[in-house]
């Protein structure tokens, strides 16, 4: 998904109010449908590309987060976390696996990306001149460490036994132990896809 097989073409951006995390800006802009000298305004929001990592165990256990977010409070969900400047997806699954659950990885498995398309929002990470990007990886050979949260961060980690996670992520039911479904659609679908590497490669613990 790439602007550049749009039909807008655009005139001007100004900022409308940026801050650390999300960019505001207005476009000026010209649709090649539009009569000449025809332009529109549009509010745009841009936000970093972002990684999700499940991780699995050894003895068969999804590594998931509870997360309290100011927003709508306890969410059971993956890990999830901005690509920073200057780091590859890879080295941002690392990073914010290894600092929100207190696992250490031996191994990634990269799993493909999408846009979510509940945000259309668009990129501002370098590379990428389309819509925010999920980068999506599977969490191999662990070892316990120690979390490395910052302070506004309020996760604890849960283990659950993968297969009740793969079917609460198919029927959106509660995880009876912990009392939280998994809602979040990227959460959902990349244990789907880990799932189906997992048993390609003869790596299943069903």
């Amino acid at each position: 998904m790439s602007r550049d097989k749009s039909g807008w073409e655009i005139l001007g951006k100004r900022d409308n109010g940026s801050m650390k995390w999300l960019g505001q800006e207005i476009w000026l802009v010209h649709h090649e449908s539009d009569p000449p000298g025809v332009t529109s305004e549009f509010q745009i929001i841009l936000e970093d590309d972002y990684v999700q990592v499940v991780g699995c165990t050894d003895d068969g256990q999804a590594v998931l987060i509870i997360e309290d977010h100011v927003a709508n409070g306890l969410d059971l969900l993956v890990v999830a976390g901005s690509i920073k400047e200057g780091q590859t997806p890879k080295q941002a699954a690392d990073d914010e696996f290894s600092s929100e659950t207190g696992w250490a990885v031996e191994r990634f498995v990269y799993l493909g990306s999408h846009v979510p398309l509940t945000a259309r929002l668009v990129s501002r990470t370098p590379g990428n001149d389309g819509a925010k990007r999920c980068h999506m990886f599977l969490a191999l050979g662990l070892s316990p460490t120690s979390q490395r949260l910052e302070v506004t961060e309020k996760i604890r980690t849960v283990l659950v036994s993968w297969d009740t996670a793969v079917s609460t992520a198919r029927t959106g039911e509660n995880i009876p132990e912990i009392g939280l479904p998994i809602d979040d659609g990227g959460s959902r679908l990349i244990l789907l896809l880990a799932d189906g590497f997992l048993k390609a490669n003869g790596l299943s613990h069903s």
